[in-house]
């Protein structure tokens, strides 16, 4: 038996670039005189995990149902760049032709070691029969998006023209008193509640305690001596809350001593990616160097399956502390990595993605572990 319609998907180019157009046909062959209730395509990203043969271990399922909310047109269940195509009559044993354009995503698709990454153009139609009701039928069309050209690449931060411009990005503009007290409001709020106010209260009541068992200078407020004791012992104690919260509250205003700052932003492959280590000049006289390293890794999981994690690109270098640049708090060391053309973007699937971090670390004079880390995920398209 016939199915009531069949639609077909043509792309008039196999290959599209990212934010290019893509440009095709959507034919609908009716057997039946039919009402179609909503006529749509979309673009919906596939991600598949494969086992260490390389066989297909779980796929996403692509045939849900794609439907535009009749209340707003513009609101749908699933799909990227959405467009409805045509709603009303059709007439049995027709052929009719409808053109859609769409705009390719940004992440290009990949095709990892356990991991694959791609897109799809589906169609929907959902129509009515009188014979069997609702009818929904659909068509896939897989799509090859490669990368668009890096001179179209809008950058929140953009590369630096050379070493001396990096370093002024890197540094944080002076800020003046009325600047620096908005931006630590609430911290200062805090100090004064569990730093200071205890600290001082607590260190008065201890003082007039001991005036007043003492006869130096006694108050009339208190009635004996296990009054006095009592002052003296919630005196030290709030003392001894204030002088433990009062520098650790100093320290968290103070901020981390190791920051780290990257140019550009987001990276493509192909690019310098160039960063300033920031560390507090009170670490000066104890780090020998800074270790740096990227790397891109591809994570992949699913539902019964164990976790992989595979390094497709790692690099580090060591920066000895005495080429530091002292600007300010900071001792400043700059360094670079080069991202080879062929690495993947950065990418987030059902079954696994792609990512790029950065890690820096201070090194100390004849010490194993490091005096301070971070990490960065980067972005990179």
């Amino acid at each position: 038996m016939k199915p009531p319609l069949e639609i077909k998907l043509t792309v008039n180019r196999p290959q599209h670039r990212a934010g290019s157009p893509i440009d095709g046909n959507l034919l609908v062959t009716t057997h039946e005189s039919l009402h179609c209730h909503q006529l749509a395509i979309a673009l919906q990203n596939s991600s598949s995990l494969l086992d260490g043969q390389g066989a297909v271990v779980l796929e996403q399922d692509f045939q849900q149902t794609l439907i535009i909310d009749p209340r707003d047109r513009k609101a749908w269940v699933s799909g990227i760049d959405p467009s409805a195509l045509y709603e009303g009559p059709w007439k049995a044993g027709a052929q009719y032709n409808y053109p859609f354009q769409l705009t390719a995503p940004s992440a290009a698709g990949y095709q990892g070691i356990h991991f694959q990454h791609g897109w799809l153009l589906h169609a929907h139609a959902m129509v009515q029969v009188e014979s069997e009701g609702q009818v929904h039928a659909t068509a896939i069309h897989p799509l090859e998006i490669t990368r668009g050209p890096h001179a179209l690449l809008e950058r929140e931060i953009p590369p630096p023209d050379d070493t001396r411009q990096l370093l002024e990005d890197a540094h944080d503009p002076r800020s003046g008193f009325t600047e620096t007290i908005l931006a630590h409001g609430s911290s200062f709020l805090f100090l004064t509640l569990f730093g200071v106010i205890p600290l001082v209260s607590g260190g008065l009541a201890v003082v007039l305690a001991i005036l007043d068992s003492t006869g130096i200078f006694p108050f009339p407020f208190f009635e004996g001596p296990s009054d006095t004791l009592s002052l003296v012992f919630s005196g030290l104690a709030a003392f001894g809350f204030g002088c433990y919260m009062l520098p650790l509250m100093l320290d968290s205003m103070r901020g981390d001593d190791l920051q780290l700052y990257i140019a550009p932003r987001p990276l493509a492959p192909g690019d310098e990616l160039q960063f300033v280590a920031m560390v507090r000049r009170s670490l000066a006289d104890s780090i020998s160097s800074i270790e740096a390293r990227v790397i891109c890794r591809e994570n992949a999981a699913g539902p019964g399956t164990e976790e992989t994690s595979e390094v497709l690109f790692q690099q580090q270098l060591s920066i000895p502390a005495d080429v530091a640049v002292e600007e300010g708090p900071w001792l400043m060391l700059t360094g670079e990595f080069h991202l080879p053309h062929d690495l993947p973007a950065s990418i987030e699937a059902d079954f696994g993605d792609v990512e790029y971090t950065i890690y820096c670390e201070c090194k100390g004079h004849n010490e194993q572990e490091s005096l301070v880390a971070i990490e960065e995920t980067v972005l990179v398209v």
